[in-house]
């Protein structure tokens, strides 16, 4: 476990190891990013604000405990669901991330870019 002091998700080191570090390794599989419209979004209940400004200090990574994915319309299909439960349920204006990760290693558009996801608040 690492100090208090140390956090993992800064732009340094932190005095870190570089071989603690994560790597990323990529697939040869091409990255895909999926926009709104290939998932199916509903538009937001209103327009939000873009608020935010790149690059971003810090990434926040929360885990939709959702049914398993492996294609591009399974993904989608599970997207829109927690968009409708996000939307319907719990008031929001859209669905509350920025971005997701389905079972296919797709990134799935959310908010996108520019707008503050709901369950961070004052962190992106």
């Amino acid at each position: 476990m690492l100090p208090a002091a140390k956090k993992c998700c800064s732009s340094s080191t932190n005095g870190l190891s570089e071989s603690f570090l994560p790597r990323l390794y990529l697939s040869r599989q091409q990255f895909l990013l999926v926009n709104r419209s290939t998932w199916e979004a509903r538009p937001a209940y209103h327009t939000m604000e873009a608020n935010l400004t790149a690059p971003a200090n810090h990434v926040i990574v929360a885990h939709t405990g959702s049914a398993p994915c492996v294609t591009l319309s399974e993904c989608s299909k599970i997207t829109c669901i927690i968009q409708g439960f996000q939307m319907d349920d719990l008031g929001y204006a859209d669905i509350a991330y920025n971005f997701l990760v389905g079972g296919d290693s797709q990134v799935y558009e959310g908010r996108g870019w520019d707008t503050q996801g709901a369950l961070a608040a004052h962190y992106n």
